[in-house]
């Protein structure tokens, strides 16, 4: 079974280096790795063709403008000639076992979206995520996060949603169940997937033993201001509801929603998200 790694990468030449020599010492030995360059302005590309281009395994992919992370995902997954594909965020680094054994359980189940555990690259021991919960209204949580890591997550375990900082889903069920919305751009494009796969028969589960660590947020932190993070969090909070619930439950989610972010700081990022979700569905 061949496997795309996709990296996206935006202004991250100072952490993408890691990434990419982490994912190519992977044990596995069928696999490729499709760097997506989103139109950097950090002299990404041309760094990245010096070190890596012709290099084996590794294909480059430059984007004629700053695709966000949904629309580059969806890029690289076109490039891509895998028959599975692993989205991984370009601040992570991998261990060397962890892509044989996401195939282990991909292998399975054709309609699964995977995930490994997630470690802090920042705090040694402690965990970024172990899968996702989505808790009514409308809220993606991470879970164990913080937590110290003593082995309660290693096992295979069934999640409310694979987190898009490393997920692997066959790239038949991707395109069949209509990719990563490039409306969203970045946030909860990931549990919108999930959802949408989940109507048509996709779980997502955890792959305990495959391990990686993320240091979390960077390219947000470095590229996207401080009122620009709460506009697509709370705008694609609402998205994501509006897509995937109908009827009564929908406008008690979407109201619930509503009323809670009036309370939040910065209403006026709020109102604006509001109007925007209103407008596009």
């Amino acid at each position: 079974m061949k496997i795309s790694v996709i990296v996206v990468n935006y202004n991250g030449k100072n952490y993408l280096g890691a990434c990419l020599d982490s994912v190519l010492a992977s044990r596995y030995p069928n696999f490729e790795v499709v760097v997506v360059e989103n139109a950097s302005t950090d002299g990404s590309w041309k760094w990245l063709r010096s070190k890596y281009e012709g290099k084996r395994r590794i294909k480059l992919v430059k984007a004629r403008t700053n695709l966000f992370f949904a629309g580059g995902c969806n890029l690289g997954g076109e490039k891509a000639t895998g028959e599975w594909l692993v989205f991984l965020n370009p601040d992570t680094v991998v261990k060397k076992n962890w892509l044989s054994e996401l195939s282990k359980q991909a292998g399975k189940d054709k309609k699964q979206l995977l995930q490994p555990k997630i470690l802090s690259a920042r705090i040694k021991g402690v965990i970024d995520n172990a899968g996702g919960r989505y808790v009514f209204p409308g809220f993606g949580v991470g879970v164990g996060r913080g937590e110290k890591d003593h082995g309660q997550y290693d096992g295979i375990r069934k999640t409310d949603f694979a987190n898009g900082t490393c997920l692997m889903m066959r790239k038949e069920f991707f395109e069949k169940v209509g990719k990563f919305d490039e409306y969203f751009r970045f946030f909860y494009e990931d549990v919108d997937l999930n959802l949408r796969a989940r109507k048509m028969g996709g779980r997502a589960v955890v792959v305990g033993t495959s391990e990686i660590e993320h240091l979390g947020g960077v390219s947000f932190k470095e590229n996207v201001v401080a009122d620009g993070v709460r506009y697509y969090v709370r705008r694609n909070r609402l998205l994501t509801v509006r897509k995937n619930y109908v009827g009564l439950e929908k406008l008690l989610r979407l109201g619930m929603l509503f009323v809670g972010y009036l309370f939040l700081p910065r209403v006026r990022v709020s109102l604006r998200a509001m109007r925007a979700v209103l407008r596009h569905y």
